[in-house]
């Protein structure tokens, strides 16, 4: 009888207060002994070389990232920190570039990144990293993917590439390669 007390007890719901909302009701309920599902962790398990710039500088060596931070011998970075406003590492297999944006001061990861054109794809910390946050800067121009539950994703970034006036076709073909959508 007492390990079932105790079974039953371990499933009770513990109510915390959703620092993310600030609102009444932006409460998390979670279980005991599950982490919370609003916390996401960024890490990689290699040694990346490259740069990143921080508070103004730039400081080029040997990085590792670890729970949302960037690891160097000397510091620790937080990837929310304000001051850091650009990454460029790599490995022998990929290229990681995540920048800040002005407009809503969260990271942006790039997809893709060639010549006067890159697509971003939404970096929060808080939500993780989702392919269908998408938006397209060509010339200075900001382009949102239009997304709609009754229509694949894949439909709604050919139609938002249907609306840029492209100087070089090409680069169209290398964003459609880019994300697969061919």
């Amino acid at each position: 009888m007492k390990t079932y007390i105790l079974f039953f007890i371990s499933f009770i719901p513990v109510v915390c207060f959703s620092q993310q909302d600030k609102a009444l009701l932006g409460f998390l309920l979670m279980y005991k002994g599950s982490p919370s599902k609003s916390v996401n962790t960024y890490s990689h398990p290699d040694t990346l070389t490259g740069y990143i710039a921080y508070n103004n500088q730039r400081i080029e060596g040997e990085f590792n990232i670890k729970n949302n931070f960037i690891v160097s011998d000397k510091d620790s970075i937080y990837l929310g920190d304000k001051e850091l406003s650009y990454i460029e590492l790599r490995n022998q297999n990929e290229v990681i570039k995540i920048e800040r944006t002005d407009n809503d001061n969260l990271l942006k990861r790039v997809v893709a990144d060639t010549l006067d054109f890159k697509i971003y794809s939404s970096f929060n910390l808080e939500k993780g990293y989702k392919k269908r946050n998408l938006f397209f800067k060509y010339k200075g121009e900001y382009y949102f993917v239009r997304k709609s539950i009754f229509r694949k994703i894949d439909e709604s970034i050919c139609k938002t590439l249907e609306k840029i006036e492209f100087d070089d076709p090409r680069i169209k073909l290398y964003v459609v390669r880019m994300l697969h959508l061919q």
